[in-house]
């Protein structure tokens, strides 16, 4: 028998992503973005949950999610 496993690893370089992708880091969800100065830093990440902004280092390892979808209720 042969046993070939195709599945891509999620964990991937922060410096991989394009902006706009989704990633998880920690548990927590984050949107990449391009990178904006503000208070003395250069911010290329938003929390989902909380709006923060954050900055990642290009090999910093985070977990790619490759289907994200946002609801909006009313």
């Amino acid at each position: 028998m042969e046993i070939t496993d195709k599945r891509i690893d999620p964990i991937v370089e922060f410096g991989s992503l394009f902006n706009g992708n989704v990633f998880l880091h920690s548990g927590d969800p984050f949107l990449k973005m391009a990178s904006i100065e503000a208070e003395n830093r250069n911010f290329n990440a938003v929390n989902l949950t909380n709006g923060e902004p954050y900055t990642f280092g290009i090999e910093e390892f985070v977990e790619k999610i490759a289907h994200a979808e946002l609801v909006m209720k009313d």
